[in-house]
């Protein structure tokens, strides 16, 4: 009797045994898949991260605008962040950049920039009756670099005729100022108007750079009415552009012949001397001329 209780008391505490172990190998069995599946999970997240990681390219130097076109294409956006003058960068170009070129950085992110305001702003000085000596001092004392060109003709000789940019200009360093300078003015032949109608003779005239200073009417004969009869100077005189032209207009032979303003006749007109010029007569122009 106490056999049989021994012994089915030790085949029940085997039973016991047999389900704890597998319970404990199942336990274990579980454990091991949740911990591979986490361990695979990271491995590919990891990759994952790797495959999104790019290099940032250099974007110094180069257009705002520029700089968004190449980021936008490589995964990138751009942000600017500051400005600055800066008198060796044009408006607009990129000065710094955060993340430095060639950092290792997640795709995606935001490139910030600063970019130039270009160079500071000045006015133009007026130098307007200065003689060049004093002009020039004064347009670089205020920072700007001054080169002159000579103009044939365009005022008393070495005077300044023309600023440009013009003075009272507001212009971005670095910057330059042209000053003309008036040369002797040229001398050229007079052009021949005789036959000309009234308005083709006068354009024809100023468009040489010559001033029309009186014109006349009176009937003459041989010419069309309201061709150009008289001219002084003559065709072929040497003239400048300092040369005052007077001219005689034909009128109609029924109409009175007095001047339309009153004036010398048509020989007095005729007998005029040969130039009538404000500037060096035709016998004191250059050798040559």
């Amino acid at each position: 009797m106490s056999v049989r209780t021994q012994a089915s008391s030790t085949e029940k505490s085997f039973r016991r045994l047999t389900r704890r172990v597998a319970v404990l190998m199942g336990g274990i069995c579980l454990l091991s898949f949740i911990v591979g599946y986490g361990l695979i999970t990271v491995a590919f997240s990891s990759m994952s991260g790797l495959a999104d990681v790019a290099l940032v390219p250099d974007i110094r130097g180069q257009s705002a605008g520029e700089a968004s076109r190449r980021l936008d294409a490589m995964g990138f956006s751009l942000l600017v962040s500051d400005s600055f003058p800066n008198v060796e960068a044009a408006e607009g170009v990129i000065l710094t950049q955060s993340p430095l070129p060639g950092q290792e950085v997640s795709a995606g992110i935001q490139v910030s920039v600063t970019v130039s305001t270009g160079g500071p702003k000045e006015t133009v000085p007026d130098i307007t009756g200065m003689p060049l000596p004093l002009a020039r001092r004064t347009l670089e004392a205020a920072g700007f670099e001054v080169l002159t060109e000579d103009v044939a003709g365009a005022g008393p000789v070495g005077s300044i005729v023309e600023t440009v940019p013009e003075v009272g200009t507001e212009v971005r360093f670095p910057a330059v100022v042209v000053l003309r300078i008036s040369i002797s003015p040229p001398y050229w032949f007079m052009p021949d108007v005789t036959g000309m109608g009234e308005d083709a003779a006068i354009l024809t005239l100023e468009s040489t750079g010559l001033k029309v200073s009186e014109v006349r009417y009176d009937r003459v004969s041989g010419f069309l009415p309201y061709q150009v009869a008289v001219q002084q100077p003559l065709a072929g005189d040497s003239v400048d552009v300092n040369t005052f032209v007077r001219v005689l207009i034909s009128l109609p032979t029924e109409d009175p012949g007095d001047f339309r303003d009153g004036g010398p006749s048509v020989e007095d007109l005729l007998s005029l001397p040969e130039t009538n010029r404000s500037g060096p007569s035709v016998s004191d122009q250059p050798a040559g001329n």
